[in-house]
């Protein structure tokens, strides 16, 4: 599969799927049909071995995979060629295998999984950002309120709590420091609030 396209993977996924019940495939296809996209959404294709002088300048001189940071000078598998974001082999497999490229359903030993990797805590957290319209953030309370928030709990298979409780959870990861709070979350905070759900969803697996 290494030598393969993103497309191509997804090709081979698709037969298993025709042979099961018509009822189950959109759910299925939602979690197993996933291509390779970086931290922003973007498709990334194969990349090349040799580094030209684009490259470099569109990835400000950065030769490293953008989940494991990894030395990518003999070894660039995927890149995207918007802004500059790579992967190793490694990398690529394990978000292609475990799942960590779709923004569809998280189960809950998928949850587990993830907190044991922070980076691709990180690069989910980015993802989310990006689909909510707000890459890199600020995250506001208002966009947390009427689509992030939806979409990450829907994703995790729970009701979407009351607007009480969605703004609870913002202020609590606003904090300034100072012992106030901002009317937006950084995507650090954000991230923290991230891995906060995934704990709870993989903690709720056990009970």
């Amino acid at each position: 599969l290494g030598s393969l396209g993103t497309r191509g993977r997804g090709a081979m996924l698709r037969p298993g799927l025709r042979k099961i019940d018509p009822g189950i495939q959109s759910i299925l296809k939602r979690k197993a049909v996933v291509y390779a996209t970086c931290a922003q959404g973007h498709s990334m294709q194969p990349g090349s071995r040799q580094w030209s002088i684009a490259s470099l300048l569109r990835s400000k001189l950065s030769n490293s995979c953008g989940i494991c940071s990894k030395d990518l000078v003999s070894d660039r598998k995927l890149e995207c060629t918007v802004c500059g974001f790579y992967l190793c082999s490694a990398c690529d497999r394990k978000g292609l295998f475990r799942g960590y490229y779709s923004l569809g359903s998280i189960a809950a030993p998928t949850a587990r999984q993830l907190l044991q990797e922070p980076s691709w805590i990180a690069y989910k957290a980015q993802r989310y950002l990006a689909a909510a319209g707000k890459p890199g953030g600020p995250l506001s309370l208002d966009v947390w309120q009427g689509k992030l928030a939806v979409r990450l709990y829907g994703d995790l298979g729970q009701d979407l709590p009351c607007k009480e409780e969605l703004v609870r959870q913002f202020r609590q990861h606003s904090d300034t420091g100072d012992g106030s709070t901002s009317l937006n979350l950084t995507e650090d905070q954000f991230r923290a609030l991230l891995s906060e759900m995934l704990a709870a969803h993989s903690f709720m697996y056990h009970l």
